[in-house]
């Protein structure tokens, strides 16, 4: 947590006003927000998972927002956006926001909606989507631009495969893994590295 919010300072403390920048702080608060609430739970902090999980998807919607800056995209759907690029924008906000919705409303209501294994399902789905807009914007930079997004590439890259696997493994075994969700806040911390030397590699080389 304290990884990703020194990130969020050194972002707000340079001049950085560019779409992806912006998009890269948001997410960097979000993920240093919910890296705390997961790591306050070995401590005897038990945040309800109506707040854990929610707060998840957020986190994960913000990431995409880092993708769809680098792509040109407006995370919010626009008609100016083009019919492909608001398909894009409009499938992954639309998928999170059910996921939320659904979440929200068994947690208050007790009744459930859908199983565990569609949500995790929906889950791998939502990683999936991640890697192949990961692909997408590796295969469409042209080859001076790749040394500028290499190390922010390889640490979304770790969040969604992680996260893929993590979830492909619960739905296999029915249960998460115990040692997996451990590793996730420790993985997820060392990627902050990387995305520290994207920031001050894009005042020399724009994202």
């Amino acid at each position: 947590a304290l990884s990703f919010l020194l990130l969020a300072i050194y972002i707000v403390r340079g001049t950085y006003r560019r779409a992806t920048d912006r998009a890269i702080l948001l997410a960097s608060t979000l993920s240093s927000i919910w890296l705390g609430i997961v790591c306050a739970q070995p401590f005897g902090v038990e945040i309800p998972f109506i707040v854990r999980y929610p707060m998840e998807l957020v986190r994960t919607a913000a990431w995409f927002g880092v993708l769809y800056a680098i792509l040109g995209i407006r995370f919010m759907p626009k008609s100016s956006l083009g019919r492909h690029n608001l398909y894009a924008s409009i499938g992954i906000i639309t998928l999170l926001s059910i996921m939320i919705t659904l979440t929200l409303y068994q947690q208050v209501t007790g009744i459930q909606v859908v199983s565990g294994s569609d949500m995790l399902v929906m889950q791998i789905v939502v990683s999936l989507i991640g890697l192949l807009l990961l692909e997408q914007i590796w295969r469409n930079a042209a080859l001076f631009s790749r040394s500028g997004i290499k190390y922010l590439t390889i640490a979304v890259a770790t969040i969604f495969i992680f996260d893929f696997v993590m979830y492909s493994d619960a739905l296999l075994f029915k249960h998460l893994s115990g040692g997996l969700w451990d590793a996730r806040g420790a993985v997820n911390a060392l990627i902050t590295p990387l995305l520290a030397v994207t920031m001050f590699n894009s005042r020399r080389q724009p994202i």
